[in-house]
């Protein structure tokens, strides 16, 4: 495990100096972002962290995830599955499912969103990453392997010191 997180850091720096992330990792890296605010906002509301920290949070921006999600999109998927995802999520409405399906594939109730019917080319590349496997052996990847939590959660750890809170 401690091999496999260096080489997720190594990739990540690299991937730092590289161009922007692949569409794939700029849309999981929204969502870990949307995630981390909301979690900023309800934290805020029960009094966990003090309101001056919500200005910082909010002003946040995706891209300290992708680094990290764009290492494990490399190690976790091949060149033509990462370009296939890309074209996918470089789909507004495509990433606009995310949430919902990372909630299915963890088997917790999907988030109540409006409800948006995606157009037949949207909905028929979703439908393809997910037939070939690609979309589950992602998301296990960044759900269930812990080296690459692990990597994520020293972002998140990152992102609360920023704003002056606590991990």
């Amino acid at each position: 495990m401690a091999t496999l997180l260096l080489s997720i850091a190594a990739q990540a720096a690299t991937v730092a100096a590289a161009p922007r992330a692949g569409a794939t990792a700029q849309a999981l890296a929204q969502v870990l972002l949307d995630g981390f605010q909301q979690s900023g906002r309800t934290a805020a509301t029960h009094g966990v962290i003090k309101q001056d920290a919500l200005p910082c949070i909010a002003a946040l921006d995706a891209t300290r995830f992708e680094r990290t999600l764009q290492a494990i999109v490399t190690q976790t998927l091949t060149a033509a599955e990462r370009e296939h995802a890309d074209r996918v999520f470089a789909r507004p409405a495509a990433a606009g499912e995310l949430p919902r399906l990372i909630a299915r594939f963890q088997g917790r109730p999907e988030p109540k969103t409006l409800a948006v019917a995606l157009e037949a080319p949207d909905a028929q590349a979703l439908s393809q990453l997910q037939g070939q496997g690609t979309l589950d052996k992602l998301l296990r990847s960044l759900l269930e392997d812990p080296a690459a939590r692990e990597a994520l959660v020293a972002e998140a750890k990152a992102l609360m010191q920023q704003c002056g809170l606590q991990p």
